[in-house]
């Protein structure tokens, strides 16, 4: 455990209903410890970190296979697995690993966005589901904006992107109004 666990774990039992004064972290990950914790399973919680680590990894190796060959992706998740501060974190209550999968996500969407358009949706959708969890989605959705600008310049003449940003929208905006409330 680190502070930052006890932290996640405080907005979780809150979420639960328990009399625990909460910080109001982004939810996703106090909800998720809310729900195990009412279904009596909180225990079950490092095993589904690793779950969401090899998530992760398997969705790393779709993103990968996306341009290069089955040996260099498989690799590339080898070494993403094996690293040990990312292995040994996994271990700790932090909402990093549960924000990564979506990340991982958006970009598979960004990327075949080049050839399908559409995929800008999918693509916001997914970050906005990730800024739930962790911050770390506006800083993605920030990469991926230059992104466009420098080396997609032609696609921002078109609605998709557009829609794209407006699909992340919603639920970040919600949780920001619902924490500015509280």
């Amino acid at each position: 455990m680190s502070p930052d666990s006890w932290d996640w774990l405080a907005n979780g039992l809150s979420w639960s209903g328990a009399p625990i004064d909460a910080s109001f972290r982004p939810p996703g990950l106090p909800l998720v410890i809310a729900a195990l914790h009412r279904l009596g399973v909180l225990n079950a919680l490092p095993i589904l970190n690793f779950a969401m680590l090899a998530l992760a990894a398997a969705l790393l190796y779709r993103w990968i296979r996306l341009r290069h060959s089955a040996v260099v992706a498989a690799l590339a998740c080898l070494l993403f697995v094996s690293n040990g501060s990312l292995f040994g974190y996994v271990r700790f209550v932090m909402a990093e690993v549960w924000t990564l999968p979506f990340l991982v996500a958006a970009a598979i969407a960004f990327t075949r966005a080049a050839a399908r358009p559409r995929a800008y949706i999918t693509c916001g959708l997914l970050l906005g589901e990730s800024f739930l969890f962790h911050y770390a989605g506006a800083i993605v959705a920030l990469a991926m904006a230059a992104a466009l600008l420098f080396h997609r310049r032609a696609d921002l003449r078109s609605r998709w992107p557009w829609l794209g940003l407006l699909s992340a929208m919603p639920l970040p905006a919600i949780w920001l109004v619902l924490r500015a409330q509280h």
